[in-house]
Formats: structure tokens, sequence, C-alpha cells
């Protein structure tokens, strides 16, 4: 609990989002049958990936060492 309150202060605050436009939604991935969380996702938008970059970078689970695989990809929003 320390550690997600944490987490979403900093981001709150400004301090891991850096030159980021948006931070548009995120949430975690959970098992089909829903006793356990399997991953975490958050959709930005940026001005470039290396902005998005700095933002993994930053964000306060990235400096404890808490994810075992990161994936950054770009995404192309076609409805909404």
């Amino acid at each position: 609990m320390t550690a997600k309150l944490s987490r979403v202060s900093a981001i709150r605050d400004g301090r891991t989002i850096d030159s980021l436009n948006d931070l548009t939604f995120g949430g975690i991935a959970c098992s089909s049958d829903d006793t356990k969380n399997v991953g975490s996702f958050m959709v930005v938008e940026a001005d470039s990936l290396a902005a998005v970059q700095r933002f993994h970078d930053n964000d306060p689970f990235t400096v404890a060492g808490l994810f075992e695989d990161v994936r950054i990809h770009r995404w192309d929003k076609h409805v909404g």
C-alpha cells in the first residue's frame, strides 16, 4: 500500500512526469480467474519515445527495481 501511495503521489506531484503531456490511464492486468495480478500498464500521450522513457526511468517502482520486464510500445489511437 505504501509503494502504491508513493507512486500515485509522485505522479500527481509531477515528480515523474517530466515532459509528458498526458498520463491517459493505467491499471493492473489480472489473471483470467482474478486471483492474482500479472502485470500493469500505463497509456500516456507524449511528444516522443524519449519522454516516455524518462517517465519510466523516474517512476518510483522502476527506481525501486520492482519491474521484472518492461515493454514500451507506440499505440496508434483510432477511437475515442
